[in-house]
C-alpha cells in the first residue's frame, strides 16, 4: 500500500477525499502560518515534520494543510503503533479512511519490557523510516517526538520527547 502505484493512488485519495472533508470540518478553526518555510525547502529531499501530539487529529490537519496550500508532489508517511495493523478494530478503519494507509511504518514494542520479536521488527521499521526520511522526492514524514498523545488535563503542556526523533534526524539528515 505504500509503494509505487498503490502509494500514488492512496495519496490521491488523501488529497481529494481526506483533505476535503478535514478542511470542511476545520476551516473556521485554524489559522495557518509558516508555510513559506515548507515552500522554501528543497523538493529533492524528504521533509520531516515534528509535531507535538496534542490531539488525535493533529497530523490529519497538518497533511490537509499541506495538500491544500502547497503545490509540490507529496507522499505522506506517519509512523504509528503496530496495533493499527494487527487488531481487527476501528484502528484499521481509521488507517484506511482517515490516513489512506499513510500510517506507516508500524512500531510494536512499547513500555519498559518490550517483547524481543517486536523489538527486532521495530528495528526494521526504524531502518525503513530512516530510508524514507533520507531518500524519496516528495516524502513527508510526520513524527510525534513524545511517542504518545498527551492525555493529561492540560492539552497544551508538553510530554518529554523520546530519543527516536533525534536518532532519526541524525541517521537520515532530512
Amino acid at each position: 500500500m505504500n509503494e509505487g502505484l498503490w502509494k500514488r493512488f492512496w495519496t490521491w485519495c488523501q488529497k481529494i477525499f481526506g483533505a476535503g472533508w478535514i478542511h470542511i470540518a476545520t476551516y473556521n478553526l485554524m489559522q495557518v502560518y509558516g508555510l513559506e518555510h515548507i515552500e522554501a525547502a528543497s523538493r529533492d529531499r524528504p521533509i520531516l515534520i515534528a509535531a507535538n501530539h496534542r490531539s488525535f487529529f493533529d497530523m490529519y490537519v497538518v497533511s490537509t494543510t499541506l495538500f491544500r496550500h502547497t503545490s509540490w508532489r507529496k507522499q505522506l508517511f506517519f509512523p504509528v503503533r503496530g496495533r493499527f495493523f494487527t487488531t481487527p478494530s476501528w484502528d484499521s478503519f481509521v488507517n484506511l479512511v482517515m490516513g489512506w494507509w499513510s500510517m506507516y511504518p508500524p512500531f510494536f514494542a512499547s513500555g519498559e519490557n518490550p517483547i524481543i520479536e517486536k523489538r527486532a521488527f521495530d528495528k526494521y521499521s526504524f531502518r525503513l523510516l530512516t530510508e524514507l526520511c533520507r531518500n524519496g522526492r516528495g516524502n513527508v514524514i510526520g513524527f510525534h517526538p513524545e511517542g504518545t498523545r498527551n492525555k493529561g488535563p492540560d492539552p497544551y503542556s508538553y510530554l518529554p520527547a523520546q530519543p527516536g526523533i533525534g536518532k532519526l534526524i541524525k541517521d537520515a539528515a532530512p
